[in-house]
């Protein structure tokens, strides 16, 4: 996919708002605090807090000018995290290369439909190493020092780290079910809990601050303005091939559940499966889900227990195998990633997503004072672009009650969005084709379309100048 599909990891405009937010911190040495680039309000605060991952897109983005290192990133993060869930599987599931190779296709499917190069896709290696803990057999101590530092640096890349404390606590029920049937020296009850509050306190490590917990309860209570229709809502098989690699990957993690149940049902087994199942479950309510119930699914595979003697040769032969081999794997990936590095050059975002050339239009046609109005999610784009402060951007669910209204009213050219316009005199209007106000501004004789993208329309007033501010 790094070779032959690349732009697949920059097909979001929210990618465009990680990097802005980056390379303020480079150039001023701290977070934004204030919503400087929203030219109605750039008092209001800023509301991105995915600070490790701005910090680490906005340094990649520097060091070329270009996207190729930032698409690299992005494609490392998903393949990792593809290659440890797949890994947990092999080592401790006892399943064969051959018969996990095929789940990894439908896992990576499956999870394509957020390979956005965004936080999110940091977030799910993230949720992998939980799940390489759970299956370790760290001292408690040593395991709850290492939560710690894992759940600090996930909250501070992502927010769902919060997904992830389900997965310690079904590790500390392991952990005592097993403890339970072996005939060792109970530990301490306050020990015991160690490894779930060092992930909590480890949660709780924003860099943010108190703020954090403002955004997340803002976020969790204020539902999204025009993303409802996506990863929010229930499972849509009109999202193509996903969709559909998601449901045969659940059928077939629901099939091996029953088969080796024996299994499933062991002490040190039976708490993360469950957890596994809910996620499963939850992803059809929520789509958004999808890919942390790949990854988690794809990691509990396991094969029916072998003999002893069988399972010892074939652990010590495949290991030899895997021994030999795994240098020679390893070389050419580096190698792989290496060459994209050095020879990739990816100038701009998805053509097919983002308005790619009605941008190059304004950025040669428009003053940067311009003010025009723009769909929410290409607002930061358009400022790495044409240095243009926005009208809005894809934080919707953020702004005002008020504003968020009319901006969906002005979008879908619902009444009173001509009064709208006229008071506030927009230079331009660029916005998804589909969009009910396309409609409208083509068909009433006061707007040209003065350029287009796959996705996108640029009008102009009739009769205008290109660069009023």
């Amino acid at each position: 996919m790094l070779l032959v599909a690349p732009m697949g990891f920059l097909r979001d405009g929210a990618t465009a708002r990680h990097i802005v937010s980056g390379l303020y911190m480079l150039e001023h040495g701290r977070p934004a605090i204030s919503n400087y680039l929203w030219y109605v309000d750039p008092l209001a605060p800023w509301q991105t807090h995915e600070l490790l991952t701005d910090f680490t897109l906005g340094c990649l983005y520097r060091l070329t000018g270009e996207y190729q290192l930032v698409v690299l990133a992005a494609a490392v993060a998903m393949a990792l995290a593809l290659s440890l869930a797949a890994q947990i599987s092999l080592k401790s599931g006892r399943c064969s290369m051959l018969s996990i190779a095929p789940l990894v296709v439908l896992a990576a499917t499956a999870t394509s439909l957020h390979w956005s190069a965004r936080a999110h896709i940091f977030s799910y290696v993230f949720l992998v190493f939980v799940m390489l803990l759970a299956r370790s057999k760290l001292s408690t101590g040593k395991l709850s020092g290492l939560l710690f530092l894992l759940f600090a640096a996930w909250v501070n890349f992502h927010g769902s780290a919060i997904l992830g404390l389900p997965l310690v606590l079904a590790l500390m029920l392991a952990r005592q079910a097993v403890q339970k049937s072996v005939p060792t020296p109970a530990p301490k009850p306050l020990l015991a809990y160690l490894p779930m509050l060092a992930a909590l306190l480890g949660c709780l490590s924003s860099l943010r601050g108190p703020q954090y917990f403002t955004f997340l309860l803002q976020y969790a209570t204020q539902g999204q303005i025009l993303g409802q229709g996506s990863e929010w809502t229930g499972i849509d098989t009109a999202y193509g091939i996903g969709t559909w690699a998601y449901l045969t990957l659940a059928l077939v993690f629901l099939a091996n559940c029953l088969k080796n149940w024996q299994q499933y049902r062991r002490p040190d087994l039976l708490p993360l499966t469950l957890v596994t199942l809910v996620f499963a479950l939850t992803a059809l309510p929520c789509m958004r889900i999808i890919p942390y119930a790949s990854l988690l699914m794809l990691s509990m595979f396991v094969a029916r227990a072998k003999p002893e003697e069988s399972r010892e040769e074939a652990t010590s032969g495949g290991a030899e195998k895997s021994k030999d081999a795994s240098p020679l794997f390893l070389s050419l990936t580096a190698i792989l990633i290496l060459s994209f590095a050095a020879t990739a050059h990816i100038k701009d975002m998805n053509p097919h997503f983002l308005p790619v050339r009605c941008s190059n239009f304004l950025k040669d046609n428009c003053a940067k004072e311009t003010r025009g109005f723009a769909y929410d999610n290409w607002g930061n784009y358009l400022y790495i672009k044409c240095g243009q402060s926005f009208f809005i951007d894809d934080k919707t669910e953020f702004y005002p009650k008020d504003f968020n209204t009319a901006y969906r009213a002005l979008l879908l050219a619902q009444s009173g969005y001509q009064d709208f316009i006229k008071e506030a005199r927009f230079p331009f209007i660029l916005i998804p084709r589909q969009a009910p106000l396309a409609e409208a501004l083509e068909a009433s004789g006061k707007w040209r379309i003065a350029e287009r993208d796959e996705d996108a329309y640029l009008f102009m007033p009739v009769q205008a100048p290109l660069s009023t501010p």
